[in-house]
């Protein structure tokens, strides 16, 4: 809902200390950018002993039973009434509007098994219909749980932005260049672009099953990534063999899309440099974890390398600056090598990076 007006909201909050119910009356006017938010009073409520000890009982039992929620849900509904009536014969202000984020029972942030899928879940209740009625104004509640949701599409949204960001700057890159691209050159930017959002897509199947915390055994993800990588990127003219080496691969679930995304791009560019000539290309990903507990991940193709005066820690178009960027937005190192035996990417993650996580 957007407000065309100024509007009188009472927020309504109640925290896992289950010791009461907070409300705060506010004047929200609409602004240019964003609205003027002034607070009129605030007013505090403690729970009934009976009420706190049924509270406390919930949360996170083992066992309980519907008839119990159902009541307690019915209770803090009345529990919250009470406090926003209490404050408005304190403070007498007309309500236009109240805003309820209910009481937590219980809060999974982190993804894990249940029915056949990985689900994160959050349950707040305090029937807000009952306070509605009690109060005489609309009530909006249900907040985390829409929170939660958001937050799968607001990690989407980061990776289109950053794909819309790489093409934006391929895009200039085109404008500057003297010459038209030839239909080589056509093909190999189009298959980098469906290779970026396949990759993409996979990334997010991956933290979809995964959640957002904890640690993740990255390696049989990598085979998905990969092959999907081959499809997109082979061809008649150019066929790819992926050779998997090492050990597990333990990585938190933030390092998950900066390594996926650097991966993406050393394969990219290996399509495009590795074998001018259009001989067999293979790629051999690798990893290891070293004594110290540092992690090791190694991609290597068996192609022509770079230029002898090329730069590896500064040189390159696009893709190397992009993997940079990644590599130090995890605090990794990347290692950039060419030989006559090909050319190899190390990123190097450091020993502790996951210390007191848990595998996802």
């Amino acid at each position: 809902m957007t407000a065309t007006r100024a509007m009188t909201v009472a927020g309504v909050m109640s925290g896992t200390s289950a010791d009461g119910v907070d409300v705060a009356m506010a004047r929200i006017t609409p602004g240019a950018a964003v609205p003027k938010i002034k607070l009129l009073a605030h007013h505090a409520v403690g729970y009934p002993a009976a009420l706190r000890k049924a509270v406390l009982a919930a949360m996170n039992a083992p066992r309980t039973s519907t008839a119990e929620l159902a009541r307690l849900n019915w209770r803090l509904g009345i529990a919250y009434s009470e406090a926003v009536r209490a404050a408005l014969q304190k403070y007498p202000v007309k309500l236009d509007l109240a805003g309820c984020h209910g009481q937590t029972i219980y809060h999974q942030a982190k993804a894990a098994a249940y029915a056949g899928r990985r689900i994160a879940c959050t349950w707040q209740i305090g029937e807000p219909a009952l306070l509605a009625r009690e109060i005489g104004v609309p009530v909006a509640s249900n907040f985390r749980p829409a929170d939660m949701a958001a937050e799968a599409n607001h990690r989407i949204a980061n990776s289109l932005t950053l794909l819309v960001g790489m093409v934006r700057m391929q895009a200039l890159s085109v404008k500057q260049k003297a010459e038209a691209l030839s239909s080589a050159e056509v093909r190999h930017l189009l298959d980098g672009i469906a290779a970026r959002i396949n990759t993409i897509s996979q990334l997010h199947r991956i933290l979809s099953r995964s959640g957002n915390e904890g640690v993740i055994s990255l390696k049989p993800h990598l085979h998905d990534v990969t092959d999907a990588l081959v499809a997109a990127l082979s061809s008649p003219e150019q066929s790819v063999k992926v050779v998997h080496t090492g050990g597990d691969c333990l990585v938190m679930m933030r390092q998950v899309q900066p390594i996926v995304l650097t991966l993406c791009e050393i394969f990219i560019n290996a399509m495009k440099y590795a074998h001018p000539s259009g001989v067999p290309l293979i790629m051999v990903v690798d990893c290891t974890t070293t004594a110290d507990g540092c992690l090791m991940l190694t991609i290597s193709d068996d192609g022509v390398g770079l230029p002898e005066s090329f730069d590896s820690r500064t040189g390159g178009g696009m893709g190397f600056k992009v993997m940079r960027s990644l590599a130090a937005e995890i605090g990794a190192h990347l290692d950039i090598r060419s030989t006559h035996l090909g050319l190899s990417f190390r990123l190097s993650l450091p020993a502790g990076a996951m210390a007191g996580a848990k595998l996802a």
